[in-house]
């Protein structure tokens, strides 16, 4: 039971997914809610899945909740599902929405590409479940790009313990996202170097790229993480001022503007911070980034409430990192390096495979078949191909700045 407790709760090292949704997006692909169908709504696509969808039954919140962190801009770095309707609003139960429509979206699409029996393991899922593949053959290292994706209601669970972890929302154990432009040079730079340092990759990919930005202080901590898989790194928001208003722009990582709010507020009446006033909050549809407004007092200095804001509140909080997943059945902590090394493994495999069974269709075009990767080093030379590829179709604008210390 411990095993199979353990699989359901860690991602996967060769496609970043959990169990739960792994099967839920190949549910979509089977169904046809591809990147270029019209889009379907969550109830239709529960009660397609047969998912229970009494109104407010837990089977219900979870398969929503499920969905929605592959969805919501501010948890997924590079989103698999794209939404329309109102979702902006986490915590909340299905009921509380109003209608919202579903479909993969071009990069989750993606991660079928390659998808069949004869390439990927297909599995029987629990209790009665359809068999589904054991993991999906992605073209990217979706764990260093998306990080652990799960569901706020799993995060509340988990974020339990001292004063950071219960602001930051994460728990430990987590793998973050990064940016797909880095992650890629990396991943290429393996390639054509297996033998590069942990400390050369770390010059590449030079620290997490959360979807609501902010910055990560270069510190000791995300030295460690860097090169071990694991450390405390610090985060902060971003203010900007205009006038004599100060504005919340970005919040870290895995704060809820709602809770930040609440707490700011609670600090201006107790005295915790002085100097700012008629604080609004004007977040509503404008995520994955924060307007979070406060006006100062007469006399007073946008500086003095940026660095009390700083200091005693939320805008700063601490991340603990292990970069945990399963591999080969097990829990492993992973550094960026071994990560890499497992994703250009895994892939090379799918592509041999690919070769494979394209040489044995009878109706495969022969110039398609003088093509096909031969040995091993034209298997790499494809994988490298095709993510030079990608690197040209998904964004790799960094969003969170690395502040030196």
């Amino acid at each position: 039971m411990g095993k199979i407790f353990l699989h359901d709760l860690i991602p996967g090292i060769k496609d970043g997914l959990l169990p739960v949704q792994r099967r839920n997006l190949y549910a979509l692909s089977e169904i046809g809610l591809c990147a270029t169908k019209p889009p379907n709504t969550f109830d239709r696509i529960a009660a397609t899945l047969g998912v229970d969808v009494e109104q407010n039954s837990d089977e219900e919140y979870d398969f929503f909740e499920g969905l929605l962190c592959m969805a919501r801009p501010w948890v997924a770095r590079y989103p698999l599902l794209a939404t329309e309707g109102d979702t902006e609003y986490p915590g909340h139960t299905p009921s509380e929405y109003g209608p919202i429509l579903c479909r993969l979206t071009p990069l989750g699409q993606a991660m079928f590409d390659d998808l069949h029996p004869d390439i990927v393991s297909f599995v029987h899922g629990h209790g009665g479940r359809a068999p589904g593949p054991a993991f999906l053959p992605a073209q990217l290292p979706m764990l260093l790009l998306n990080g652990t994706l799960r569901s706020e209601a799993s995060i509340d669970e988990d974020a339990e313990g001292d004063a950071d972890s219960a602001a930051s929302n994460r728990p430990d154990s987590e793998c973050l996202p990064h940016n797909l432009g880095e992650v890629v040079d990396a991943v290429c730079a393996v390639i054509s170097n297996p033998g590069v340092s942990i400390d050369e990759i770390a010059q590449i990919i030079i620290g997490p790229d959360f979807p609501t930005g902010g910055s990560v202080l270069a510190d000791d901590g995300l030295r460690s993480y860097l090169r071990t898989g694991c450390g405390r790194l610090t985060v902060r928001g971003r203010i900007e001022v205009r006038g004599r208003e100060i504005i919340v722009v970005e919040v870290p990582f895995g704060v809820e503007t709602g809770y930040f709010v609440g707490d700011l507020c609670e600090k201006m009446c107790n005295g915790g911070i002085v100097g700012a006033r008629d604080i609004r909050d004007l977040s509503y549809g404008k995520a994955p980034r924060a307007a979070i407004v406060m006006s100062l007092k007469p006399d007073v200095t946008a500086a003095s409430v940026i660095s009390q804001l700083y200091e005693k509140t939320l805008l700063t909080t601490h991340i603990d990192v292990e970069m945990r997943c399963m591999v080969d059945g097990a829990p492993r902590v992973m550094n960026i390096k071994g990560l890499i090394d497992d994703f250009i493994s895994y892939r090379c495999q799918v592509v041999s495979l690919r070769s494979a069974r394209r040489i044995r269709r009878m109706d495969t075009p022969e110039e398609h078949l003088r093509n096909l990767p031969k040995s091993g080093a034209d298997v790499v030379r494809v994988v490298k191909e095709e993510l030079l590829a990608l690197r040209g179709v998904y964004e790799t604008k960094r969003r969170t700045d690395i502040v030196a210390v």
